[in-house]
């Protein structure tokens, strides 16, 4: 991975799936903590939350496991926003129909919002929800 400043230049995986660090299996979003040049990516299919540092190294913060109901298991990770005022990944839980957040160090997921597909944040840390099945998008003010 080649790291600038404002810009990633990312070659993560080789282009074949697979449950390995360097392997992705139905990525399905993604996030940049600007201040550390850190990647984070829903790597769906692996059911994980995966960062990736600039100097090479990788590691899993949120899931990974099985998806079962368990609050430390995610269900197809589909949406990713890193917030760096709470350490924390907020994604949209696909199977779960909902949003929760993940603080990374911690073990399980807190619930945000539920009926939801995909998720954005802006730097007031409003979350804003698209609810693909409702044809609307929602604001959720920070509490």
């Amino acid at each position: 991975m080649l790291c600038f400043i404002h810009t990633v230049f990312v070659s993560i995986s080789t282009g074949s799936s697979g449950s390995a660090l360097n392997r992705l299996y139905f990525p399905q979003g993604i996030s940049i903590d600007e201040k550390s040049d850190t990647l984070y990516i829903a790597d769906t299919g692996n059911l994980r939350i995966v960062r990736y540092f600039c100097n090479g190294t990788s590691e899993i913060v949120a899931g990974g496991t099985t998806c079962e109901y368990a609050k430390a298991e995610i269900c197809y990770p589909t949406g990713l926003h890193f917030e760096a005022a709470t350490n924390s990944v907020i994604m949209s839980d696909y199977t779960r129909n909902s949003v929760v957040r993940w603080i990374i160090g911690t073990s399980e997921w807190i619930r945000l919002a539920g009926n939801v597909s995909s998720t954005s944040g802006n730097t007031s840390a409003d979350l804003y929800v698209s609810d693909t099945n409702n044809h609307r998008v929602q604001k959720f003010l920070r509490y």
